[in-house]
């Protein structure tokens, strides 16, 4: 997680932006509370919430997100598993304007040929499942990237069941069911 938090305040701090690092430790023993207070003394944007029990993945990207105070909330995995950043001049030009969708999705289907086969196969199955038992038109919302918008957030994640893996999916259906505006991008 040090080398995640300090490459992210690194390429946020090179963009114009108003930015803050939220890092939720939901009372696991890998030491995050640790390593983020001491990490919080060379980055000045570094936030963490203790909680006081396990929570899952997704119940700590509920908590993160509902405590962020930015116009944009950028829910994403400790794992970095892909960057941000190329991303975020596509998200600025969209979001904020009066078209601009609640929430952009990453999607590892935009791009299939960076993915394994049997994970782009796999993906397929469950976004063709999804479709069907949930009407939801998205392809590929376990990539583990949302960013949604400030007026979305409480709308969406007070109504979040899935505090484990699928919460970005379960966020999905339910931004689609109450009419929020969603774009997949890829990564």
């Amino acid at each position: 997680i040090p080398i995640v938090l300090i490459d992210i305040d690194r390429e946020l701090s090179d963009m114009d932006l108003r930015y803050e690092i939220i890092v939720v430790d939901d009372a696991s023993p890998d030491y995050t509370k640790e390593t983020v207070t001491k990490l919080s003394a060379i980055i000045k944007n570094l936030k963490l919430i203790v909680s006081p029990e396990r929570i899952g993945i997704g119940g700590a990207a509920k908590i993160g997100v509902r405590a962020a105070s930015g116009v944009w909330r950028v829910v994403a995995t400790a794992e970095n598993l892909f960057s941000i950043f190329p991303l975020l001049p596509a998200i600025a030009s969209e979001g904020g304007g009066e078209s601009s969708p609640d929430l952009f999705v990453g999607s590892r289907w935009l791009t299939p040929s960076s993915h394994g086969f049997f994970t782009h196969v796999q993906e397929k199955i469950i976004g063709r499942l999804q479709k069907v038992f949930f009407g939801s038109h998205l392809g590929d919302p376990d990539s583990g990237l949302l960013f949604i918008s400030k007026d979305s957030v409480e709308d969406i994640f007070s109504r979040l069941k899935i505090l484990g893996e699928g919460y970005i999916r379960e966020a999905a259906v339910l931004a689609e069911r109450r009419g929020h505006t969603i774009r997949e991008i890829p990564i």
